[in-house]
């Protein structure tokens, strides 16, 4: 059936992803650990939250992948950053972070790159994160409540959650954005999605689409029949889905001048509030429930 949703582990909240119910516990070696919760807010388009670096308060939005991290060049002289590597893939322009600070957990060094014309960050937002800076993290969304968690992913396989009523689980794999891929059924068919915290809306190509008989709506369409696994979620409006995409090759240009598949669908935020997610990296499962029934 449908790839197995974002794995963001239970009882925790941290950016994004947060579990708030009861785990199960195997024994030692399943034991779960939450590592950080982070409470957050959409602010225009994005999904804001706190960062400190070195010390400073920052207010941080998650990325869409294309790059590990970006910040506003005003910022970096203001907390002394050291200049980054300026080998490829990152720039001259690049300041290395060399400590930073999602609720207890710390990251060590990471290299961001200046913010580029296309990332219009909201007004005191200095620096975007992509999903890149969690990746051996397992991370649990619950943007119903505008939380999440991480968790270290080194517990035991599968129920590494535990809602109060049914839940479900998908495998997934990594897009080269490092977001989560898995795959849904579309009024009827079944098409491979990307999982995205870094925008709002849900967005499909228009070639799917036609194929799937979605109704045009204001510029976009209407999806009658939206389903993980079999949960359905109906009547989502979804955006004309527009990116640099070369003609018949359904992959779109990098920063870097890499390429990547890019799924037919991107599923944004305003249809993750209806799902509690929990993203197993060792897994490699999505865990999930309707965010109504936990």
């Amino acid at each position: 059936m449908l790839a197995k949703i974002l794995a963001l582990v239970a009882s925790g909240a941290i950016g994004c992803w947060g579990l708030m119910y009861p785990l199960v516990s195997r024994g030692a070696d399943c034991h779960l650990s939450k590592v950080a919760e982070i409470s957050v807010s959409e602010r225009s388009k994005f999904l804001v939250f706190d960062v400190t670096i070195d010390g400073h308060p920052i207010k941080a939005a998650f990325g869409s992948g294309e790059r590990i991290a970006e910040i506003s060049p005003e910022l970096m002289p203001a907390l002394a950053l050291e200049r980054g590597s300026s080998q490829p893939p990152f720039s001259k322009g690049s300041a290395k972070i060399l400590k930073m600070q999602i609720g207890n957990l710390t990251f060590g060094e990471i290299e961001a790159e200046p913010l580029s014309d296309e990332t219009a960050l909201p007004s005191g937002v200095q620096l975007s994160l992509g999903p890149q800076v969690f990746g051996n993290l397992d991370m649990e969304i619950d943007l119903s409540r505008n939380r999440l968690a991480l968790f270290k992913s080194d517990h035991c396989p599968d129920q590494v959650v535990y809602w109060a009523k049914e839940w479900f689980a998908m495998p997934y794999q990594l897009l080269g954005d490092a977001t989560p891929g898995v795959q849904v059924e579309v009024n009827g068919h079944l098409m491979d999605a990307g999982l995205h915290l870094a925008t709002a809306f849900t967005n499909i190509t228009p070639a799917k689409a036609w194929g799937v008989q979605a109704e045009e709506s204001h510029g976009g369409y209407v999806l009658d029949r939206l389903a993980f696994d079999g949960v359905a979620l109906r009547h989502v409006t979804a955006g004309s889905l527009r990116v640099s995409i070369k003609e018949n090759t359904g992959e779109i240009s990098h920063t870097d001048a890499k390429t990547w598949h890019l799924p037919d669908l991107m599923i944004g935020r305003n249809e993750l509030k209806n799902l509690h997610l929990f993203v197993s990296r060792n897994d490699k499962k999505v865990f999930f429930t309707l965010a109504s029934d936990g």
